[in-house]
């Protein structure tokens, strides 16, 4: 998929198929990944093909299906992390980011840099603006890429649905307050990249999501 100087790369990785994105910068080359979830020759694999060099990892939130191979690429690429400043201590907690009851082992993380809601960042030649979306954790957080209108929402918003609320630190009425009124700059035109499952639009969530009432 193409947006603007963009190209989005789908990697789906891991024991419970979370979609890692790799965001190439068609013009620099340079990539952004988002949300390494395991596999991590899988990722690399893609990125040696693409001929592209990562220059940072955006993480949406810390469960073990989206952080599992943060540090082996961090070991490979030298490149900073970043996260909702909200969500470390879900990051470096096991039970938290339930890698241990899910994935069998304990695995932790941590961000070099801890973003707050609206924070704007310049990564890969592309201007990203953050936002806090709590409630399927309480660190979730989004990022607009706002001139090539894309939305990566992680397990915030998903096709006709949002994320479980039945976790750790997780929050129901959060959650739809954050694609109710968190998300309500983003432009309809957007397209969403959630974390698992098939893409979507912001103008189809708004019409047939059921969280998104408030929106209507």
């Amino acid at each position: 998929m193409k947006a603007g100087k963009m190209e989005v790369i789908t990697c789906i990785v891991g024991p419970v198929r979370t979609n890692c994105y790799t965001l190439v910068n068609q013009e620099t080359k340079e990539c952004i990944i988002v949300d390494p979830g395991g596999e991590k020759e899988k990722i690399e694999n893609k990125i040696q093909s693409l001929q592209c060099k990562p220059v940072a990892i955006l993480l949406t939130h810390g469960h073990f299906d989206h952080i599992l191979a943060v540090k082996d690429l961090v070991e490979e690429y030298g490149i900073p992390v970043y996260a909702n400043a909200e969500e470390r201590e879900v990051l470096i907690n096991d039970e938290y980011n339930l890698s241990v009851d899910f994935n069998g082992a304990s695995y932790t993380c941590d961000a070099n840099h801890y973003l707050q809601d609206g924070e704007l960042l310049t990564l890969g030649g592309f201007t990203v603006k953050a936002i806090a979306t709590p409630g399927h954790t309480k660190g979730g957080m989004c990022y607009y890429f706002m001139d090539e209108q894309i939305l990566v929402t992680g397990d915030t918003l998903f096709r006709e649905t949002v994320g479980r609320t039945d976790l750790p630190t997780s929050n129901m009425r959060q959650i739809i307050h954050s694609v109710c009124h968190q998300l309500e700059s983003v432009a309809d035109e957007a397209v969403v990249l959630p974390g698992h499952g098939e893409t979507t639009t912001m103008s189809y969530e708004r019409k047939n999501n059921p969280y998104m009432e408030g929106l209507l």
